[in-house]
Formats: C-alpha cells, sequence, structure tokens
C-alpha cells in the first residue's frame, strides 16, 4: 500500500518498539516513531530525516540495501542483528525487516526493534574459545592502520614490531591499493607478500571496513591464512608447464606466449625485434662420444653462455636438444641482432668445464627480424630456422640473417626428403660395393657395401649427397637395416659361386640406441644364411667413445659371434689408446683426409704405430695415386681402398671382377 506520514503515525506512533522506516534510494530515514527518535538520539523527526546516512555508509552496506531492495519485491522479510552507534555506544538488537511502498512506489526499508540481543554465558564462552584456537589470524586496525587487537594466531605471526597495516605488505605499492579498493566497495580479498615475525611469506587477506564493535570507530578487521606453502606449489607447477626442466630457461610453450606478446606490442609502437634460432655444432657427435650425462651439463653450460650474452629485458628458451631460440626487444636498428648473435658465439665458444673434462663447442644462429622477415611468430621462427641451416651448412661458429632465397633451400631439403621416403617405397636404392684390395698381393679380398640412389630425374646419387637430410628425417636407420640385410644375402650369392668375400657394412653410432639392434642383426644373418664370420661392421669412433657400458657388451657380443669390428674414419674423432686398448676391435681404416695430405706422414706414422701395438688390421682409405701407396706400403697398411685400385660398383660388376681374378686376369 501507499504510505503517508498520517498512515505512519497512525499505524506506528502508538508502538512502544522502535519503529521507522528507511529510504534506501536517497539514503534517508523517511519517519520514525517516538521509539525510534529515541534510539537514534535525534531531537525530532525533522532533524533525522535531514541526516545523510550515506555518509558513514561502507560500500558494502550499500550493496547490501540492494539487495534488500530486490529481496522485497520478492515478498521476503528477514530479522537480522544490529549493531547501531547512536550514542558512541554499541547498541546491539534483533531487527525484523520487510520492504513497504513509498511514494513513486518506490520500496523502502521498514524495521521493527525487537529487543537487545543478549547472549548466553555459553555462546559468549564459545565465541570467544573460537576466536582464541582458531589459526585464522584475526586483527583489527583504526582508521589510521594501527594494531588494535589481534587474536593469538595473529599476534604469534604479528610479534612485537609489525604494529601498523602498511608495515605489513613487503611490495610498497600494495597498501594504497588495498585502501583504494576497501574505500570503493568496501571490502576486498587478495593475495600477497607480507612481513612476518618469522620473515616474508604468501597470505590471503580479506579485509572489510566497518565500526568497531566497541568503540562504534570506523576499523579495519582483517582475517589472514598462510598460503606460502598452495603458492609454492602453484610456482612449481608453473615453472613445470613454462620452464625447461634442464637448464631452467624459459620453454617452448613460454616462449610462444611471450612472442606472441612481443609481436603486439612492436606492432602497437612500431617497434623492431629479432629472433635468434640457434644450434650447437657438431652436438650429437659429443652426446654419442661422452653420453648423455655430460651432454646434458655442457647444454647447461651453454644455456648460461646465452643468457650472459644478451640483455636482461631479452628471452633466452630451449625448444629441445640442443635448439635454443633468443627474442631480442626493442632493436634500434636490426643489425643489432648481428652484434648479440657475435658474442653470443663467443660465449660459447669459450672452453667449457665438465670435471675433469674440457670441451670447445660452437654453434650455428639464424636470424630473422620483425617485420622485415615476417609478422607472425610462426614466419619469424621459420626464417631464423632456415638460417640457421644455412649458418651450419657455412661450416658452423656463424651467424646468418635470413634472405628470401634461402626459403628455395629449404623448400629443395623438404623435397629432398619427401624423394628420400618415395624412393624407400619404389625401391630406388641400390647397395654399391668398393673392393679392398690386399696390400701384398693387391688382390680383391673384402668389399664394403655402399648406398647409391637411382633418382629418376638426377640419375645415381652418392650417399654423401641424402644421408645427413635422411638422418633428420629419422629414415637412415631403416636404410642402413636393408643395405645390412642387401649386403649379407649377396654375400652368400658370392659364396655359392665360388667367390669369398668379407663383405663390410656400416653402422651409424645411432643405432646403437636401439635395444632390438643386435636382435635384428642376428634376424639378418639367420634370412640370409651368411656366416658371422664373413661379416664386418664398420663403426665410427664415437661408438668407442661412449660410456655406455651396454654398448660395450654389445660389441663384445658381436666379437664373440664370429662378426669382426673396424673403426671407420680413424683420426677424425676423439679417439685415443686409453679408449681403444678397452674394446674389442679388429681393423683400424685410415681416414682418406690424412691419406691425400703430404704433410700428415708424422701422423700416418703414429697411426701405424698405434695400430701394430693394438694388433689389429691397417686399411687406408682414400688411395688415389701411385705416391700415397708407396707412402702406405712403407707403413706397414695391410689392405687398401680408394680409386687407385676400384670405384664403388654394382654386385654384377663386382663379380666379373673376381671372376677375372680368379683367371688371372686383372692387374
Amino acid at each position: 500500500m501507499l504510505l503517508n506520514r498520517q498512515d505512519s503515525e497512525l499505524l506506528f506512533e502508538s508502538f512502544t518498539i522502535p519503529v521507522w522506516i528507511f529510504d534506501i534510494d536517497n539514503s534517508r530515514v523517511y519517519w520514525a516513531n517516538s521509539a525510534a527518535l529515541y534510539l537514534w538520539d535525534a531531537e525530532s523527526l525533522s532533524e533525522l530525516q535531514s541526516r545523510n546516512m550515506s555518509e558513514d555508509m561502507s560500500p558494502s552496506i550499500r550493496t547490501r540495501l540492494a539487495q534488500y531492495k530486490e529481496d522485497f519485491r520478492r515478498g521476503n522479510s528477514y530479522i537480522e542483528s544490529w549493531t547501531l552507534y547512536p550514542r558512541e555506544q554499541p547498541y546491539a538488537f534483533q531487527c525484523h525487516m520487510s520492504g513497504v511502498q513509498i511514494e513513486q512506489s518506490r520500496i523502502a526499508l521498514l524495521c521493527m526493534d525487537l529487543g537487545e540481543t543478549k547472549q548466553t554465558d555459553s555462546e559468549s564462552l564459545r565465541s570467544t574459545q573460537a576466536l582464541l584456537l582458531t589459526s585464522v589470524m584475526i586483527s583489527l586496525y583504526d582508521s589510521d592502520g594501527t594494531l588494535t587487537y589481534a587474536n593469538p594466531a595473529a599476534r604469534s605471526m604479528l610479534g612485537t614490531d609489525l604494529t601498523h597495516l602498511q608495515a605489513r605488505f613487503v611490495d610498497d605499492h600494495q597498501y594504497p591499493k588495498l585502501m583504494s579498493q576497501v574505500a570503493s566497495i568496501g571490502e576486498c580479498q587478495i593475495e600477497c607478500l607480507v612481513n612476518t615475525a618469522n620473515g616474508q611469506a604468501w597470505h590471503e587477506l580479506t579485509v572489510q571496513f566497518g565500526p568497531d564493535a566497541v568503540t562504534g570507530k570506523s576499523a579495519y578487521l582483517i582475517s589472514e591464512s598462510d598460503i606460502s606453502e598452495r603458492r609454492k606449489a602453484q610456482q612449481q607447477a608453473h615453472q613445470l608447464a613454462y620452464s625447461d626442466a634442464l637448464t631452467g630457461l624459459a620453454n617452448r610453450t613460454n616462449l610462444t606466449g611471450q612472442l606472441n606478446r612481443e609481436l603486439k606490442l612492436a606492432s602497437r609502437y612500431n617497434q623492431t625485434f629479432a629472433v635468434l634460432f640457434l644450434d650447437l655444432d657438431r652436438f650429437k657427435t659429443i652426446n654419442d662420444t661422452l653420453g648423455h650425462d655430460v651432454g646434458d651439463e655442457l647444454l647447461i653450460e651453454v644455456a648460461n653462455s646465452i643468457v650472459n650474452s644478451i640483455y636482461e629485458t631479452d628471452t633466452v628458451a630451449r625448444l629441445g636438444g640442443d635448439e635454443f631460440v633468443c627474442i631480442l626487444r626493442d632493436l634500434s636498428s636490426a643489425e643489432l641482432a648481428a652484434k648479440t648473435a657475435s658474442r653470443v658465439l663467443q660465449q660459447i665458444a669459450v672452453a667449457k668445464k665438465l670435471g675433469d673434462r674440457e670441451l670447445f663447442v660452437t654453434s650455428s644462429i639464424g636470424i630473422s627480424v620483425f617485420p622485415i622477415d615476417g609478422d607472425t611468430s610462426d614466419t619469424l621462427m621459420k626464417h631464423a630456422d632456415i638460417a640457421m641451416y644455412q649458418a651450419k651448412a657455412h661450416g658452423g661458429n656463424t651467424a646468418m640473417y635470413f634472405d628470401p632465397e634461402m626459403n628455395k633451400i629449404s623448400e629443395a631439403r623438404m623435397s629432398l626428403e619427401a624423394e628420400l621416403r618415395r624412393a624407400q617405397k619404389t625401391g630406388e636404392f641400390e647397395v654399391y660395393y668398393q673392393p679392398k684390395v690386399d696390400a701384398h698381393s693387391e688382390e680383391i679380398i673384402a668389399v664394403e657395401a655402399l648406398v647409391r640412389w637411382h633418382h629418376p630425374e638426377r640419375g645415381l646419387v652418392n650417399a654423401e649427397a641424402f644421408i645427413t637430410v635422411a638422418e633428420e628425417a629419422g629414415i637412415l636407420a631403416e636404410i642402413d637395416i636393408w643395405v645390412l640385410g642387401k649386403a649379407l644375402r649377396q654375400q652368400v650369392q658370392w659364396r655359392q659361386q665360388g667367390l669369398l668375400l668379407k663383405v663390410s657394412v656400416n653402422l651409424s653410432a645411432h643405432q646403437f640406441k636401439n635395444p632390438d639392434l643386435w636382435s635384428i642383426i642376428q634376424t639378418e644373418l639367420h634370412h640370409s644364411g651368411c656366416n658371422a664370420e664373413d661379416l664386418e661392421l664398420e663403426i665410427t669412433e664415437s661408438v668407442y667413445m661412449g660410456s655406455d657400458q651396454s654398448v660395450i657388451n654389445l660389441l663384445k657380443e658381436f666379437r664373440q659371434a664370429g662378426i669382426s669390428l673396424a673403426v671407420d674414419d680413424f683420426g677424425t674423432g676423439y679417439s685415443n689408446l686409453a679408449y681403444l686398448k678397452n674394446f674389442p676391435i679388429d681393423c683400424l681404416k685410415i681416414d682418406q683426409i690424412f691419406v691425400r695430405d703430404d704433410q700428415n706422414h708424422a701422423l700416418l706414422q703414429w697411426i701405424a704405430s698405434l695400430g701394430r701395438l693394438l694388433n689389429v688390421r691397417l686399411v687406408a682409405e682414400g688411395v688415389e695415386t701411385k705416391a700415397q701407396l708407396e707412402v702406405l706400403k712403407t707403413l706397414g697398411c695391410d689392405e687398401f681402398q680408394g680409386y687407385f685400385f676400384y670405384r664403388p660398383a654394382n654386385a654384377s660388376t663386382i663379380t666379373e671382377l673376381m671372376i677375372r681374378q680368379q683367371q688371372g686376369l686383372n692387374r
């Protein structure tokens, strides 16, 4: 119904309990009976009506009153415990609240005082006990931020020094932000780093602004809990999600997010930034040679070198393996990226001390610049990656800017990979054999199996042109095993023809990561019918330098089965007597770079002496001239291999050579 002053007087003036109507929209008392005037300590109704209640009203109370209006429209009413401070003394009472319409159909708050609330002794005791025993830290500060009360949990945390609210916050900006938010809405809930008597800790604080129940003056009531362990768990989860586990650098996910943000900023403010894509040179050899533990130590050292070479505002991330990416921010010119890349190269090239080892490693860096080389993260990363591969192709230990022409090279590489996969399926590979001749008789006594590719357009392609791409594409292992099976079957066919030839087959270092390698070799021997004694496996020095005992045991199993072992390209890796004397090898193959260079005579003599000391065969590769042959004979080499004698040829050609040799028609 519509109420006016006359209606109010008729209905409520005779009541002995305080009754008043509060105009929520105007924050003023609309009407009150005599009992209510006394409660509010008002001289008259007009004086009470003149009071602007919003001046002392907190934002949280405003929100609460607005909610009452909505509830009253639905016919709800409430009985709540209220505390008023009419004479600066607290008055706690039970208040019945309901809605009533006043002029213009507005909803007002009809309040009736049902009497003072009296807690029983047991209720007071329980309330006090809960406050004293709770682990929640509860404290009260006056309007100036000075501590006025703290329960035992809060006192233990605050000690005797932290008596002002502002002193609680580690971040000086946190306190004014908190005060601003509380002033705006009357309360606030935050997580922040605070000072405690025991040092800094992460706390969750709930702050409410309102009257002190004792004094009636404005105060800040704070309840807080220690969430340090939760924050620690969150940080650890974040670390796992966004950081590289080995180096602590940003990971791929983190890098993508930072790169996308940098693109937005650079676009908005017309800035230039660069992406450096870095890959270590020949890191795989170090990993295979010295083991993954040493490789991991080296990666950590490299990560530190990169971080020390760039500005703090820049970002370093590890994508995985030995690939790193840097974001160089806010460059005044694109040329500055090359200067930073040069510092990175120099820092990485400094000898790395790992335990009792001193390792030297270099890197290749590709550079792409925004907006010259792309305006998306994918494009910039792709172009930096392409430039890095070109730097590696130029010998490594260098940095190169992306050039559009590089796209053609990259596309050619991807095309080559696709063609290699097709060649596997269509049978375009063929095994060629390069003869090995006896140093004394100069007759063919063995052959080395080499893969060749009959390309439909380019003709016969040597392995050097595609072997690296095949390894990066992950198909080299399949090619190696296919060559092994083909060579073993061919050896049996020659034997059946009365042509006794031992076959050598290369096994790359990564093959030894396959736990089924020995099983595969045994299966191929069994299916082909080849004797183990007629097979020699050529292994690079990196296999021997690995510290994995399982590799050593595997090599011993090969020897026990009758397979002979040769160290291929000897002299180009890390081998020394200390390593070699512990391994079951039968042959050292001297790399052709030592054979062709006339300045390497002393080194050749050392290799020959080492071979005699180890009591193994010496095979010289790449023999191309009569002069080279004479030098190698004086050194006591057992076998020769090279164009001076025979080029690699298909099986039918080798068959013809062997038949002619039996007939005494060769040389």
